[in-house]
């Protein structure tokens, strides 16, 4: 299965998803960075806005499996009945189908 995936979806569920995975935390930093979050207007927030916040891009860009770069849209594969997928940047994509075309000797 193939599923276009963008960071506008991950900015949006960024505040909730940090919020359940330390909810109990007494971490100050944390606790700090739950407070930004819940500031955030997520339906113009960036992903870098909540990379900036949090201190990294996991929780708003997608990591492309073939060149490892920091995306904001990427192509996941996921095989049915599989836990395991392979998310794709748009180069990589590009790349692929280009590499797909080629005529071999």
């Amino acid at each position: 299965m193939m599923k276009l995936c963008v960071s506008r979806e991950l900015i949006i569920s960024a505040p909730g998803r940090w919020e359940a995975q330390y909810r109990d935390t007494k971490d100050p930093k944390k606790q700090a960075i739950t407070d930004r979050l819940r500031e955030l207007d997520t339906s113009t927030a960036t992903a870098a806005e909540v990379r900036q916040i949090i201190g990294n891009g996991s929780w708003s860009f997608f990591r492309c499996d073939e060149c490892d770069q920091e995306v904001e849209r990427a192509v996941r594969f996921t095989a049915e009945y599989s836990d395991h997928s392979t998310t794709l940047c748009p180069s990589c994509l590009r790349a692929a189908a280009a590499l797909a075309t080629a005529i071999l000797p």
